[in-house]
């Protein structure tokens, strides 16, 4: 019981952040609402039916899980959103004082925007090759098709080209398809679009291909939306709902398709060739057969088509609400009882400069609570859970504070954008994107690994330079002070 009002009391304040910062931070209600869809309410399910969760989950020992794990995760995740939401209040405050931008961004000669497309356009290009000779590399190697998760491990060392297609092809998507609403031509953004496509499958990672896809989906049905001078009333009627309906689904229905390609394709486990002398060592070592390039068993078991695509719809379903809710409540559990603190040995850069090896925390919780002992893998960490890791619960109140200087700062910039629609609007998705991370990842990892930091940089190319650098803009913001 007492239990049970604790949540209660945390779904409440949580509740009261949104709230709040729906109408003077969007930034932190974007937080606030992620935070909900992907970690609280799979929390909340989690402690009501514990046994339903471990079947969804069945390769995680989650039978260690307690539900004072589970609690307190929950409290952790609400006491960061708390104090992201009063920095950030504190911070967007003097977004009223800051000139609001009035040169519209129609310049058909973006010089910094035509380069920055380009070098996407390139990196994007030379991924997909790379993808091509390392499948057929690989294929010689082990004489079969290789699974999903050596290609993934292999790509993931080719780092710039990486970088460039998680984040420059996306927003190089994103601009043409804004520039396409006032007038440009559309096939960039078809090209940029399939090329994003392509080179976002090739990485073998199902989530950047599916944030992709949901921002174009999105800011398709803003688009369609503000075309057609839609009202709440009328974008219920049966064509636009439809239609709109039909554009958001699209990655929801690729997230499916993912999940019944993986079925087959996605595991191994195939050993690349420079994992043979480790197999041999621990062949040696342990007296036992080293694993086979062959297929996981549970591939070539029986099932019908519509036994596979049942287990993929519950893969996407569990996917959305329960996946990060569970390695929360791992790291939590993990840490401090099995292990002390990390600080910042888990962030990249540090690490190199040190000269010390980087530790991954989220390596070592999959290892302990895998069920299979020899699977090898990675479980993400919410930026609030990372910060507990980190330092505890000083790290979680910094660490937050920090979070809501920033999107109150992004706050600040929005607000000055907001009379150019195309620039609102990228702005607004960049940022978007970056909070999405902040719910999957640490906030290291999500302002460099996963973008955003260049997702602000693409803007300040994209945009920012005209409204904030340009003659017309300086003279606009002289005349409002």
């Amino acid at each position: 019981m007492l239990h049970t009002t604790f949540l209660t009391a945390m779904i409440a304040i949580v509740a009261a952040c949104f709230i709040l910062s729906l109408r003077r931070n969007l930034f932190i209600a974007l937080l606030t609402g992620l935070s909900i869809a992907f970690v609280l309410i799979g929390l909340v399910i989690f402690y009501a039916a514990p046994a339903y969760v471990q079947s969804l989950f069945r390769s995680f020992r989650l039978e260690l899980v307690t539900p004072d794990d589970v609690l307190r995760t929950f409290a952790i995740v609400t006491f960061g959103l708390v104090v992201t939401t009063i920095a950030g209040m504190a911070t967007a405050r003097l977004a009223q004082s800051l000139p609001v931008a009035a040169m519209p961004s129609s310049s058909r000669k973006n010089y910094p925007a035509l380069a920055l497309v380009g070098i996407a356009l390139a990196l994007g290009i030379g991924f997909i090759g790379i993808a091509l000779a390392t499948i057929i590399d690989l294929a010689r190697q082990i004489d079969a098709i290789p699974s999903f998760l050596s290609l993934r491990r292999e790509l993931g060392r080719h780092y710039l080209f990486i970088l460039g297609v998680f984040n420059l092809l996306p927003m190089a998507t994103l601009y043409a398809l804004l520039r396409r609403e006032n007038g440009a031509p559309a096939w960039p953004f078809w090209l940029l679009y399939a090329l994003s496509t392509i080179a976002l499958v090739a990485t073998f990672q199902k989530r950047p291909l599916i944030v992709f896809m949901a921002l174009i989906a999105v800011v398709a049905c803003i688009l369609y939306w503000r075309r057609q001078q839609l009202t709440v009333a009328t974008a219920l009627r049966p064509w636009p709902l439809i239609r709109m309906a039909a554009i958001l689904s699209v990655p929801v229905i690729a997230l499916f398709c993912l999940y019944l390609v993986e079925q087959r394709y996605g595991f191994g486990p195939v050993w690349p060739a420079e994992q043979a002398a480790e197999q041999a060592a621990e062949q040696d070592a342990t007296g036992e057969k080293p694993l086979e390039p062959t297929w996981d068993t549970a591939q070539e078991s029986d099932l019908s088509t519509i036994e596979r695509a049942g287990l993929a719809l519950r893969s996407t379903v569990s996917r959305i609400f329960g996946r990060m809710a569970v390695s929360a409540v791992l790291v939590v559990h993990h840490i401090p009882h099995n292990g002390p603190h990390y600080g910042l040995a888990n962030v990249g850069l540090l690490a190199k400069l040190k000269g010390q090896e980087l530790y991954d925390p989220g390596a070592e919780v999959f290892s302990r609570y895998a069920q299979a002992s020899r699977v090898r893998g990675s479980v993400a960490t919410p930026a609030f859970i990372d910060f507990y890791g980190q330092f505890g619960w000083p790290g979680v109140a910094i660490g937050s504070a920090l979070i809501g200087l920033v999107l109150g700062a992004l706050q600040m910039l929005l607000q000055s954008v907001r009379n150019d629609f195309e620039s609102h609007v990228f702005l607004l998705a960049a940022g978007t994107l970056t909070i999405f991370y902040l719910t999957q990842a640490s906030i290291f990892r999500t302002a460099l690994g996963y973008g955003g930091g260049i997702f602000l940089l693409s803007w300040v190319a994209f945009y920012g330079w005209q409204n904030f650098f340009g003659e017309k803009s300086w003279q606009a913001s002289r005349s409002t002070a």
